[in-house]
């Protein structure tokens, strides 16, 4: 009954830099009852990924955010955030969820159009917030970035150039 409203990206631009965002679900298969999601079919999150981050390269996007709910990592075969960064380097910030796990900065991978792909929880019910800022230069290429956690603990940074 959504398919009429749903999207499968949106893209926003903020002072000239365009952003395509897009979300990945957790599968539903042992978690949640046939009978309760109907239609809803999971779709493998690193094709859905590769395809959509290569559809908003192609519309100019200048940073790739994915907001993820499938989870930081897994010991099983089961695609994770951290899984999904390695595999879809064209993806530049993934933001987690689903696993419930709190860190303290993200993980760094050093790949990608942008230098890099971050990938960040932190954690659940609102204890923490996060927050990170990707610096751009005038021809909108990208200077770094910088991740602040505020909540338990204080506050952390990183940059990558």
């Amino acid at each position: 009954p959504l398919r009429e409203h749903v999207r499968p990206y949106t893209v926003r631009t903020f002072d000239g830099v365009k952003v395509g965002i897009f979300g990945l679900g957790v599968e539903f298969e042992g978690l949640v009852l046939a009978q309760n999601h109907g239609a809803v079919l999971y779709n493998d999150p690193v094709l859905v990924a590769r395809r959509v981050s290569e559809d908003l390269r192609q519309q100019g996007c200048h940073l790739i955010i994915c907001l993820s709910h499938i989870g930081y990592r897994y010991r099983r075969d089961k695609v994770s955030d951290t899984d999904l960064a390695n595999l879809v380097p064209e993806v530049d910030v993934i933001l987690g969820g689903h696993t419930h796990t709190f860190m303290d900065e993200p993980d760094r991978y050093r790949q990608g159009e942008t230098g890099f792909t971050l990938v960040h929880q932190v954690g659940w019910a609102g204890i923490r917030l996060g927050r990170i800022d990707v610096t751009f230069g005038p021809q909108r290429e990208t200077l770094g970035w910088r991740s602040n956690r505020y909540g338990v603990g204080g506050v952390s940074g990183s940059r990558v150039t």
